[in-house]
């Protein structure tokens, strides 16, 4: 009792003849036929060893998975191109101001216009001091003391790209509560009087020009010659003023002389200076004459007050479209890129191609 039967196995007993061992052989064999048939196919119809085979076998898998992998990745771009073609449809783009800076404060100007007799403040700066070719452009602009002040009037250095200060110089000029002047200093002027007296008759052309309202209404362009003036008042009620130019300056400026200054504007300038008749240094009397309204400098006026900035960019702005223009007529010095100012580029074009009517 308590014996368990132990089934032996027969040894001698021949499995192969088993029906699932013959269909196992069978399949075996086809496959083995099926490869030489193929490794003979690859191999342009000599027999090939397993060595052989399995190499080309290797060659085929990874030939495979390479275009499996571009495959995938294709259909991954298109989708992914489709997502964003789908979101371009449903997302509205930003604002072109929800970038820009905010404006900068009113502080002096608001102090000064609640002083009387003064009504009007008007900021002045300029562009093209330091390049070595080009006009010197000065901007003067008053506002309306209800002014809703625009984005991104803020220092025009502080604005790094083009599009943004173009965006800023359009939302300026198309205000309706505005009005300012622009002065070009050509070249011939600059090397007469010198770059700092040529700053000083630039910012009193356009002061004069706004409170005379009276100036041109050609838009700077590299086809007027000698210095001239850009008036534009879209203050409601406002116009344009006569047409005029570099010719009529000197007239313009024998009529400055004889009038007396007007209290009721009062201009901020940016700089360490002052422009007047007189020289800040030697007090001595120069022919030009003076701003016609009293006013004070600003030391780096154009980076804390609203009216210097708005001119900052009026001045930047109008300038590097003169510069473009010179590209036009001058490919070959890269105007368009540097502006005028003495880059490695500008240099090497002025070695090369020699001195312009415009250095």
């Amino acid at each position: 009792m308590g014996k368990r039967m132990i089934r032996s196995s027969n040894p001698s007993k021949d499995t192969s003849s088993t029906p699932s061992t013959k269909r196992k052989a069978e399949k075996s064999a086809t496959v083995s036929e099926r490869s030489v048939r193929r490794s003979t196919r690859l191999n342009g119809g000599e027999k090939m060893d397993e060595a052989g085979f399995q190499n080309e076998e290797r060659k085929r898998n990874k030939q495979a998975a390479k275009k499996t992998t571009a495959a995938k990745k294709t259909t991954t771009a298109k989708k992914t191109t489709a997502k964003k073609a789908s979101t371009k449809k449903t997302t509205p783009s930003p604002t072109p101001t929800s970038a820009l800076p905010p404006p900068l404060p009113r502080t002096l100007e608001t102090r000064i216009l609640s002083t009387p007799p003064t009504l009007h403040c008007i900021g002045v700066d300029e562009a093209g001091r330091g390049p070595l070719a080009g006009p010197l452009v000065c901007a003067a602009f008053t506002c309306l003391p209800n002014h809703k002040p625009i984005q991104g009037v803020t220092d025009s250095k502080q604005l790094t790209s083009e599009d943004d200060r173009e965006a800023v110089f359009d939302s300026i000029t198309s205000c309706p509560d505005v009005k300012f002047c622009v002065a070009v200093i050509d070249r011939q002027t600059i090397d007469g009087l010198n770059i700092l007296q040529a700053t000083m008759l630039g910012m009193r052309m356009a002061c004069n020009c706004l409170i005379s309202d009276s100036g041109g209404e050609r838009a700077p362009n590299v086809g007027i010659e000698g210095c001239y003036t850009y008036y534009v008042n879209n203050e409601k009620g406002g116009k344009k003023g006569k047409k005029g130019g570099g010719k009529d300056k000197k007239n313009t400026d024998k009529e400055n002389e004889e009038k007396e200054k007007d209290d009721t504007w009062y201009a901020l300038v940016d700089g360490n200076r002052y422009p007047s008749i007189r020289d800040n240094d030697t007090d001595e009397v120069k022919e030009t004459p003076d701003i016609l309204c009293p006013g004070s400098f600003v030391i780096k006026g154009d980076g804390k007050e609203y009216c210097i900035a708005a001119a900052s960019v009026l001045a930047k702005v109008t300038r590097d479209k003169l510069m473009r223009e010179y590209d036009e007529m001058y490919p070959e010095y890269g105007l368009g890129k540097h502006k005028g100012y003495g880059t490695k580029m500008h240099c090497e074009a002025i070695y090369k191609h020699g001195v312009l009517d415009i250095h």
